[in-house]
């Protein structure tokens, strides 16, 4: 999908077993300032990589919006409402 402000995408790690560690997040979020992103919803499934995508989503917001969800058709949602 696209928007003129960049692209819609879905990172659906609902399938991730590993963990990454605060900073490791930090730093992935702070290198979405570099993509032509316009909407992120990242799909988790565990509790554990629900609240690493919630610290991810705190850090990343200033550069690209984002949201996190545990239901990909909540997430596709979402972006078909930031494509409105």
């Amino acid at each position: 999908l696209q928007i003129d402000s960049g692209a819609l995408v879905i990172l659906d790690a609902s399938e991730m077993r590993s963990g990454r560690s605060a900073a490791e997040i930090r730093d992935l979020a702070g290198s979405l300032r570099d993509e032509r992103l316009g909407a992120v919803a990242l799909v988790t499934a565990t509790e554990y990589h629900y609240g690493m995508a919630r610290v991810f989503q705190a850090h990343a917001e200033e550069h690209v919006a984002i949201q996190v969800y545990r239901d990909l058709e909540e997430a596709r949602e979402w972006l078909r409402l930031m494509e409105a």
